[in-house]
């Protein structure tokens, strides 16, 4: 247990400072699908998936990079 503690400890760590990073300069995301954009994670296999709308920007994922690519595009429907 204590080491699944630290696991969530350090994605936490390393996944604030980039939700941070996207609401500071959304822009500089390249393009992705479906009229998003992401941003990799460096130690961990997931991306953040979002949408900069005008008045705000929408997390669509927090995507696993093992799962099937666009898994997540239904979401975009709601």
């Amino acid at each position: 247990m204590l080491q699944s503690m630290q696991a969530a400890d350090g994605f936490y760590e390393e996944l604030i400072p980039a939700l941070n990073r996207i609401a500071m300069q959304p822009q500089l995301y390249s393009p992705y699908m479906h009229g998003t954009q992401r941003i990799v994670l460096s130690r961990y296999p997931y991306s953040i998936v979002f949408r900069e709308r005008l008045h705000d920007i929408r997390i669509v994922a927090i995507a696993h990079a093992k799962r099937r690519p666009g898994y997540w595009t239904k979401r975009l429907r709601q």
